[in-house]
């Protein structure tokens, strides 16, 4: 039998047009391609079902046992024509922090906290006063707890007095001011925290006292109260259950009524004496406000220049009964009296003979 010429055998290993080794190599290349593709996708599944967060940081007010508003934005910046967000009110600027977990997988978050940058020549990461909200405000109730578990697409947040730490902050920082960022740690996870979008992250620049845009006047009122409020214990603080004890709460009116006896600010140790007055009235004869009192006038001295007027109390007109306030040099404890009788008038004929004098 002959055998086959070259171009008979070239011929004879053609498979659909293209040379065997040709074929082969296309195969082996889809199978590699497809191999490659199901380990990207072992990979993403790995990701998606494996423990993960998403960090979110927005800015808010908080009024006690009325509301809790949030701008979810992410901004630091509060509306301005809010009247929630005012700067009379009895009220808390808070950094509300916000733990999402997308996966289909449980996991436990500890250590919320904010992520400071531009405060000393390292980054750290701190977590301010949390703030605990009774029953009533649903799914933004706030937790205190360090360490939580997160059911597949569950939530959680934290609400945080950032305002207390941040004065303290910008003193370590250069001109440009602080940088601020949620984080949160993740069991299992890493090492490293996940943190809020580096894109929206706060920008805190020198000589900043509030999220509203414009930054308006802030009222005495305001700052006093905001100090008062958190160094004033809670009832079940207290051992001795059978006295009465001015309570965060009833700190909004001792100040409103300690206040509208002034024309302008006093001195500490005068203010001081006529809180107490006050105090003792509501029944407490030993109220804890000294350390509140303190520092708040701290507080005062320092935003001097961006404060209102003294009688600027909860957006109201002053009281028209008053007590003159007396600068620090002249003032003695205990010289707001409130039962001094009155002056008399002179009677007009007293007044007559002056004239005539």
């Amino acid at each position: 039998m002959p055998s086959p010429t070259p171009a008979q055998a070239a011929e004879a290993t053609l498979v659909l047009g293209l040379p065997v080794e040709v074929l082969a190599l296309v195969v082996a290349s889809f199978g590699l391609f497809a191999s490659l593709g199901a380990l990207v996708w072992q990979f993403t599944k790995h990701v998606l079902d494996g423990g993960r967060v998403k960090v979110y940081l927005n800015a808010g007010v908080w009024e006690p046992s009325f509301a809790l508003r949030i701008n979810r934005s992410g901004r630091f910046a509060l509306r301005p024509d809010d009247d929630t967000a005012a700067t009379f009110r009895d009220n808390f600027e808070v950094a509300q922090l916000v733990i999402e977990n997308p996966g289909r997988t449980a996991v436990t978050v500890y250590s919320p906290g904010l992520a400071i940058g531009g405060a000393g020549a390292k980054d750290h990461s701190l977590t301010p006063r949390t703030f605990e909200l009774p029953e009533g405000f649903g799914a933004d109730r706030p937790s205190t707890a360090n360490v939580v578990r997160l059911e597949p697409y569950d939530r959680v947040s934290f609400l945080f007095d950032y305002w207390s730490v941040v004065p303290g902050l910008l003193e370590k920082a250069s001109s440009r001011g602080i940088t601020v960022r949620g984080f949160v740690s993740v069991a299992g996870r890493t090492n490293r925290p996940q943190k809020s979008s580096w894109r929206k992250r706060w920008r805190i620049p020198q000589g900043a006292y509030t999220a509203i845009v414009g930054s308006p006047r802030i009222a005495p009122f305001t700052v006093l109260w905001r100090k008062l409020w958190r160094d004033t214990p809670e009832k079940d603080d207290i051992r001795d259950e059978e006295r009465f004890r001015v309570t965060p709460g009833m700190t909004k009116y001792l100040l409103e009524r300690a206040m509208r006896k002034f024309d302008a600010a006093p001195d500490r140790d005068t203010f001081m004496d006529v809180l107490e007055a006050e105090a003792r009235k509501m029944g407490d004869e030993y109220a804890v406000i000294h350390t509140g009192v303190f520092e708040g006038y701290r507080s005062l001295e320092r935003l001097s220049e961006h404060l209102g007027p003294w009688n600027w109390v909860l957006g109201k007109e002053p009281a028209v009964e008053r007590l003159e306030a007396a600068t620090p040099a002249e003032a003695q404890p205990g010289a707001a009296v409130e039962d001094a009788p009155p002056s008399t008038p002179p009677s007009r004929r007293a007044a007559r003979a002056q004239r005539a004098d």
